[in-house]
């Protein structure tokens, strides 16, 4: 593979990986942190239902920044995994 195809996959992988893991955390977190008492239940239940999308949303994020700066890249990738968890987090806290 050339450098350039490695870096597209790299990118990629990134931000699947970095939207992924930030999904499951807020998917254990919220739950945790509304004292449910099913919470690691709950927390796999939301993890079967936000994290695929999570992972896909970062795999796009990290495609669409392949050509850009590393910084930028992941900043980027950083602000819209948060926005993603601060989003679910919600809808996981109003699905009560």
């Amino acid at each position: 593979m050339t450098p350039a195809v490695k870096a597209r996959v790299s990118m990629t992988m990134l931000g699947s990986l970095l939207h992924g893991l930030v999904m499951v955390v807020t998917c254990f977190i919220v739950p945790l942190a509304m004292d449910s008492n099913i919470w690691p239940i709950a927390g796999v239940f939301w993890c079967v239902l936000c994290v695929p999308v999570a992972a896909v949303f970062g795999a796009i994020v990290g495609w669409l920044l392949r050509k850009r700066s590393m910084a930028v890249a992941m900043t980027v990738t950083v602000i819209t995994a948060a926005a993603l968890a601060v989003a679910a987090g919600a809808i996981i806290m109003n699905n009560r």
